[in-house]
């Protein structure tokens, strides 16, 4: 790949296919660690600031177009770069995850986690988290797939970014998914492993929070779709180079947001019903539970009332253990009657009180 020049005020290194040294590094001297993408799309992997940043922004902005007016500008009301703006896309920094795009003069700047990325009409940089060797090979990839010379730079830049989000929240439900089905499949079995539950309610909280995630893109997709400024003052080059806003047409950006949209309704069609049978399946854990625990009340139920039956006949046999004379031991056929007493008395009780449970509604067998 071609080695692109270092910038005047930023600090550069050499970015080639294979060498990704560095991008685990979040801060270098101050400075962050970037991927800057060229019009070409050959990546560069440089140290900026905010600050540096904030100048190319404002250099862009001031460099005249062709045409000499500027009643575009004015007649969309664009605002201008600020710190505060570039601020947004530092987790330090950041209130919230809410995917964002927003639009200042010569600039988009996208805050969709884990990518936030500074759009220019000639160049782009793109700010990754810690460690994100994968996803810096996947953004150089995308970039160079969606960046040619035949479309404006900034909508192939704004293409790769939305593909290369949606790639990433793809891989997260294509490994969480078939993981979820196979604990749905084993609970569904007659012997449950606690580990199974244990692991489904973990995966059920992992799929809830894509399931937010691909919500809050398709909510932010769909207002900026029902917003033709923002779609309008997105097209950087044609501002650039336009004096007229009759003739900006937002036919590319509509259609490239409505591609994701699809590509999100689907992920999310997966997501909810793979949550719908864990749902189902906790359900039916749960009323398996519930009999089971019925069935131990019912044993508890029935044991209790055998020991109280059979704890008759245990004073009565140790009244007669006693060592005191009397004269009931003389009557013939006494030991006969006490012993049969004994036996019939607990199971005619015990018989009898099923039997009037059973009257109620309680079935101990």
């Amino acid at each position: 790949m071609r080695k692109r020049q270092p910038n005047s005020v930023m600090s550069s290194e050499a970015y080639t296919n294979d060498d990704f040294d560095g991008v685990g590094t979040a801060m270098s001297n101050g400075k962050r660690m970037a991927l800057a993408f060229d019009p070409t799309g050959n990546c560069t992997q440089i140290y900026v600031t905010r600050s540096e940043i904030l100048k190319l922004v404002e250099l862009a902005a001031a460099v005249p177009a062709p045409s000499t007016s500027t009643s575009l500008p004015q007649k969309l009301n664009i605002p201008r770069m600020h710190v505060r703006d570039l601020r947004k896309l530092d987790n330090v920094f950041s209130v919230t995850n809410e995917p964002v795009i927003s639009v200042r003069q010569q600039a988009v700047l996208v805050n969709i986690d884990p990518v936030r990325a500074v759009i220019l009409r000639d160049s782009c940089y793109v700010f990754l988290p810690r460690d994100a060797f994968d996803l810096a090979a996947t953004v150089k990839v995308g970039f160079q797939a969606q960046v040619s010379s035949q479309t404006p730079f900034e909508l192939g830049a704004i293409k790769a970014v939305m593909q290369i989000t949606t790639q990433v929240l793809t891989e997260d439900i294509q490994y969480v998914l078939p993981e979820a089905a196979a604990c749905v499949s084993r609970l569904g079995k007659e012997n449950q492993s606690q580990l199974d539950v244990e692991r489904l309610r973990t995966l059920k909280n992992e799929m809830n929070a894509m399931n937010s995630r691909v919500e809050s893109l398709r909510r932010m997709l769909m207002v900026i779709l029902d917003n033709e400024d923002d779609m309008c003052m997105m097209q950087l080059t044609a501002i650039h180079h336009s004096s007229g806003r009759d003739v900006l047409s937002t036919n590319n950006l509509e259609n490239i947001f409505e591609t994701f949209l699809h590509d999100l309704y689907a992920m999310q069609n997966q997501v909810s019903l793979m949550l719908h049978r864990v749902h189902d399946m906790e359900d039916m854990t749960m009323l398996k539970l519930q009999t089971r625990r019925n069935y131990l009340l019912l044993m508890d139920v029935a044991l209790t009332m055998a020991a109280t039956f059979v704890a008759v006949p245990n004073f009565v046999v140790g009244g007669f253990g006693m060592n005191l004379d009397s004269t009931v031991q003389l009557t013939p056929y006494m030991f006969w009657i006490v012993f049969g007493v004994c036996i019939f008395f607990p199971i005619a009780g015990f018989m009898l009180t099923k039997h009037y449970m059973h009257r109620q509604g309680l079935n101990l067998f």
